[in-house]
């Protein structure tokens, strides 16, 4: 899955795989407590309501930074 907006296509479509996946990686940051009941609901939501892979990435980023 690519999070990163590609500078040949910045607004790339997300498809339903790739916020199941990014969702994924929020379950594993959760799991590694780098987040709160909250925020990993807080990023959830906005992981389904992302369109484009820039909203993904940014739904996600912040919580697989922190390691």
């Amino acid at each position: 899955m690519e999070l990163e907006p590609r500078p040949e296509r910045p607004a790339a479509a997300v498809t339903d795989a790739d916020r199941e996946a990014a969702a994924e990686r929020l379950v594993d940051a959760a799991g590694a407590s780098r987040l709160t009941l909250t925020e990993f609901s807080d990023r959830v939501a906005a992981v389904w309501a992302a369109e484009t892979t820039g909203q993904l990435a940014e739904a996600i980023a912040s919580a697989l930074r922190a390691t």
